[in-house]
């Protein structure tokens, strides 16, 4: 399994955004925090049970194209109730032969952080800029699931 995460062979789809290329995605994962309750009186021993669950944020950087998707969604939250903004999202990762190993599907995403791409002058040619390749989205996740 590890081999596939070193090929970088992943498709990540944002429903109703249009096809990008995605670069990297980090932070899907899922987050329990236990709930300790007094012990119990007959074994004097602490109990356990299963508190909240969290999904911490997720980004996804893709390649810069100047689309503005991405940054349009952010703005939209800003203004726009988030409820109506959130959109599903998956993460396919695929093998040597194109097919696929194994699916994260985000449920309920909207984002929080957007970081465009860095811009700087060319070292060479004052009168030229360059751009880091890549913009990304940081994204509140409601739930996870693995298919």
């Amino acid at each position: 399994m590890s081999d596939l995460l070193q090929t970088g062979n992943f498709e990540v789809t944002i429903d109703g955004m249009p096809a990008f290329r995605a670069i990297s995605v980090d932070g899907i994962g899922i987050d329990i925090t236990p709930n300790f309750q007094t012990p119990d009186e007959k074994t004097k021993e602490k109990v356990s049970k299963r508190g909240n669950v969290d999904y911490p944020g997720v980004t996804i950087s893709r390649e810069f194209t100047g689309n503005k998707d991405f940054f349009n969604w952010i703005k939209d939250c800003t203004t726009k109730n988030t409820e109506d903004l959130k959109k599903n999202i998956s993460i396919v990762v695929k093998n040597e032969s194109n097919e696929e190993v194994i699916r994260y599907n985000l449920q309920a995403t909207w984002p929080t952080n957007y970081i465009a791409p860095k811009f700087a002058k060319r070292q060479s040619n004052a009168t030229e800029g360059s751009i880091e390749a890549s913009e990304r989205i940081v994204l509140d996740v409601q739930s996870v699931e693995l298919a």
